[in-house]
């Protein structure tokens, strides 16, 4: 039942303008100004922050949630969201800049003092003793390095995070 229900919460309607909350391949069948219209959504997100919709409905406004993490979003917006007028058979595509960024940790919380978060888009990478060995704790990010994404497995559904760690890459 949830699975079928998941466009409600992705997209919303009020009036002629369609707000798209989250980013998923779907296609949803909407109401806009009392007449049918469809929304459909492709996407590889967030393995890429590409999003290509097609719209086909009465004349519309589609407002997009653009993310606190894409600081690299250089259009407008209006309380966190792109509007972009659509018409039927209208097709937009928009790239959410997907950089990788090193955040501090408050260096008032002792145990994380010195320590960084590294995320691209939504999702926070982590180190850990299993892939890396025993001495993970010995582990540096080079300033320099080279920030390389890639995929773990042959069905590139799982992306992951290449940097250089001094003259190893690490996973």
């Amino acid at each position: 039942r949830i699975l079928a229900s998941v466009t409600q919460y992705m997209y919303s309607v009020d009036s002629s303008t369609i707000y798209c909350h989250q980013f998923a391949a779907s296609e949803a069948k909407l109401t806009v100004m009392g007449q049918p219209a469809t929304l459909k959504l492709e996407t590889n997100y967030p393995i890429s922050g590409k999003l290509r919709y097609t719209y086909h409905g009465p004349e519309a406004t589609l407002a997009i949630r653009i993310p606190n993490w894409c600081s690299e979003y250089s259009g407008k917006t209006e309380q966190g969201y792109a509007h972009f007028p659509v018409q039927d058979g209208s097709i937009l595509e928009l790239v959410l800049p997907m950089e990788v960024h090193f955040i501090e940790s408050d260096p008032r919380v002792s145990e994380t003092a010195g320590k960084f978060a590294v995320t691209r888009g939504p999702i926070v990478y982590c180190l850990e003793e299993q892939d890396n060995g025993k001495w993970l704790k010995d582990i540096r990010i080079c300033a320099a390095g080279k920030r390389e994404i890639g995929f773990n497995d042959r069905r590139r559904r799982r992306n992951v995070l290449r940097r250089c760690f001094r003259d190893h890459a690490v996973e």
